[in-house]
């Protein structure tokens, strides 16, 4: 079904790739965190400059997509806040 990921520490204990797996090595990444508010701040910040300026519909997607990675670096830190929260809250043991 799945393929499988060996660890790279030599051990022989492997992980199968189901959307399970993925889902939540997405939900505790600080790197989709951070792209996702990457691209909120790059709806609003772009839907706010075509309103005051006018830009072709091609202008308008450049401008987004150049804010994307702004986004992702200004908000690194609250992205790695969110991740390390979200696995404590997880994977909490016995609480």
């Amino acid at each position: 079904m799945g393929k499988t990921i060996r660890k790279k520490s030599g051990s022989r204990a492997s992980r199968r790739v189901t959307p399970a797996y993925l889902f939540f090595y997405a939900l505790f990444s600080e790197h989709a965190w951070g792209i996702l508010f990457g691209i909120l701040l790059s709806c609003l910040a772009t839907s706010f400059l075509a309103a005051r300026f006018a830009f072709t519909p091609g202008e308008t997607i450049l401008i987004g997509i150049m804010i994307v990675p702004m986004g992702w670096i200004a908000f690194s830190r609250p992205a790695r806040i969110v991740a390390v929260r979200l696995r404590r809250i997880v994977t909490k043991q016995g609480g």
